[in-house]
Order: C-alpha cells, then sequence, then structure tokens
C-alpha cells in the first residue's frame, strides 16, 4: 500500500466514482475545497472524469511538494472515509485489467505494425471529448496533454490529434494494437473506424 499511483492507476480510478461522491473523496484524501473548485472550473469542457482525474494529480503534486510520498494507503484511507469499496484497489489489477486476456488474442501482425499517419488523421472525427483520458491511457505526461490543450484551446479535434501524434512520434511501439487498448480503457469511440480499417473482427477483439 505504500506504491505511489501512477497517472494510468488515477484515470482508471476516476472512472470509478460518482459526481456525487467524488468530492467528498478529494477532500478527504488531502485536497481543499478551492483548489478543488478551482479545477472543476478549469477542466469543466473536458467532462467530469477528467476533473477527477486532475484533482488527483493536483494531491499528488501537493503531496510531493510537502515531500509526502502519496501512496495507495492515503487513497485506502480516503475510500474508507466516505465508505467506498475498495476491491479495485490494487495498483497491478486495475493497470493491467484485461491484459493478458487481450494479449493472448490477438496474433495477428496486422495488430503489431505501426499506425499509419493516414489513420491517425482521421481518427479524431471518430473520437469524443477525451483528450485527457486518451493521453494517459498511451502513455503521455499530464504536461504533454496540458500542452495539447494551451496549443489548441476549444478545438478537441486539434488536440486529439495532437496527443496521437505526440503518442506516435515518442513512443517505442506505436501500433495499432496499443491504439485499440487505449481506446478500449478510454470508451470514447474510435474502435469501430480502427476495425474496420484493420479488418479486425468479433473474435479478434482486445
Amino acid at each position: 500500500m505504500k506504491t505511489v499511483p501512477s497517472n494510468i492507476y488515477l484515470v482508471r480510478l476516476a472512472c470509478k466514482f460518482s459526481i456525487s461522491v467524488f468530492p467528498d473523496y478529494i477532500i478527504h484524501l488531502g485536497l481543499d475545497t478551492q483548489e478543488y473548485m478551482n479545477i472543476e472550473h478549469q477542466y469543466a469542457p473536458n467532462g467530469i472524469q477528467s476533473i477527477m482525474f486532475m484533482a488527483m494529480v493536483q494531491w499528488k503534486k501537493n503531496m510531493e511538494v510537502k515531500l509526502i510520498r502519496p501512496s495507495l494507503q492515503h487513497i485506502a484511507d480516503a475510500l474508507d472515509a466516505v465508505k467506498m469499496n475498495k476491491h479495485f484497489l490494487c495498483q497491478q489489477n486495475i493497470e493491467r485489467f484485461g491484459t493478458q486476456e487481450s494479449e493472448s488474442k490477438i496474433s495477428e501482425s496486422r495488430l503489431q505494425s505501426p499506425v499509419e499517419d493516414e489513420v491517425l488523421r482521421d481518427l479524431p472525427k471518430h473520437i469524443g471529448n477525451c483528450v485527457i483520458h486518451l493521453g494517459i491511457e498511451l502513455g503521455l505526461t499530464v504536461e504533454d496533454i496540458e500542452a495539447a490543450m494551451y496549443n489548441y484551446p476549444k478545438d478537441m479535434y486539434s488536440q486529439i490529434d495532437y496527443i496521437l501524434h505526440k503518442w506516435k512520434t515518442t513512443s517505442r511501439a506505436p501500433m495499432v494494437f496499443t491504439l485499440m487498448k487505449a481506446l478500449q480503457h478510454v470508451k470514447s469511440g474510435g474502435m469501430s473506424y480502427l476495425c474496420e480499417k484493420y479488418n479486425v473482427c468479433a473474435q479478434d477483439k482486445v
């Protein structure tokens, strides 16, 4: 429980909360009310799950400034305070959910190859408002994602385009399979488009 929660852990944890419970949870975690209200205002266009994630990121930063190591124990204690189930707390489980099963089902070389630039250009048209979650699932930093939002304010498609190309140019393995796994976790569209492009049928599911 001393493990420092990763960004992927936090973004998936954010998906577990209801709107009504999270404000109490984040206050118990250690973020003050004014900080949370500021984050709500700043990230409102990105949706409630992005607000929740960015609030937990700010909590981590606050802890680090105080030279305190943020840990899963802090998260567990806050969940206890709001009487939430802790069955999803295991970092390994939440970060690797479905990974081994998915990898065992896909062996086609077309999904292990790099995503074509043409596909990345068209993909944003098929994805919803998920720039923060998608960026984290693809392994980008919060700073990378904030750069996308700063460079393309109020332009969701350009933000997603920036994220996808940042991922392809910085990732060691910008494979179709990796992108499909990210979209599967984000649940904001794009999978049907990729399946059509790469001729993936139901039994090939990621």
